[in-house]
């Protein structure tokens, strides 16, 4: 494929290239690589290799951008039209207003995945000392929030990856919550066995795609992200219910 603009090695130190001209060249260049809001994702992408606010890129669309920032923002272009999700080229997402690491070892968190959140603080109040379980935590964000959102409460985080729960611990620890949750590794009915009758609040979020229809999806979800948090076996309901 043409790689031209501000891909193209040689011309990246002939022309002075400002944010606006990269957006527009960006959002071009994703759009014919069929990637769904492309003018967001050449945004999100600038201005994290800018080290920016998203709102900055606005008030400073003229100014130029500097060699070495643009051979960062090139690189992560190049990612982005592989298909690689933009979430794992920046490293972060946030989810619930907090700001979580984010990797290949776990599923990216998804902003219908705050619903359950929403919902938990319909059923538990801050001031409850309640025993909360997080069944298939991945990158932890179900169980980092409800422990920054119920201060007082004991969460169980279990997960069959050790590679997750390894990323779950790290987030844990940036939000300060890794002493309140208690990481455990296995199938939820064995690791958490022994808690059965005393669970205030179980909070899950399972793979639910079948195998059959694990070729249909998105590039970014078939080919980047874990298998495992995704297909749940034949049918797609192995884990649910």
């Amino acid at each position: 494929p043409h790689m031209g603009g501000p891909l193209q090695e040689k011309k990246m130190t002939e022309e002075v290239w400002t944010p606006l001209k990269l957006i527009h060249w960006t959002k071009d260049y994703f759009a014919k690589r069929g990637i769904e809001e492309p003018r967001l994702e050449a945004e999100l992408l600038l201005a994290h290799a800018l080290g920016w606010k998203r709102i900055e890129l606005y008030s400073r669309f003229e100014t130029p951008v500097p060699p070495a920032k643009l051979a960062e923002f090139r690189a992560m272009v190049k990612r982005r039209a592989s298909r690689e999700p933009a979430q794992y080229i920046m490293g972060s997402v946030e989810f619930c207003g907090l700001s979580f690491k984010t990797d290949r070892r776990a599923l990216i968190p998804r902003p219908e995945t705050e619903i359950i959140l929403d919902v938990a603080q319909t059923l538990v109040q801050p001031t409850d000392e309640a025993l909360i379980v997080d069944i298939g935590t991945g990158s932890g964000c179900i169980a980092v929030t409800a422990a920054v959102r119920f201060p007082r409460a004991r969460v169980v985080a279990c997960d069959v990856s050790a590679d997750a729960l390894d990323l779950a611990r790290e987030n844990a620890q940036t939000h300060g919550v890794v002493s309140r949750i208690d990481f455990r590794m296995g199938d939820f009915a064995d690791s958490l066995s022994h808690l059965r009758g005393f669970v205030d609040l179980a909070l899950a979020n399972p793979p639910y795609v079948s195998e059959s229809e694990l070729p249909g999806l998105a590039p970014e979800l078939r080919e980047h992200e874990p298998v495992v948090a995704l297909v749940s076996g034949p049918e797609g309901t192995e884990l649910v219910g």
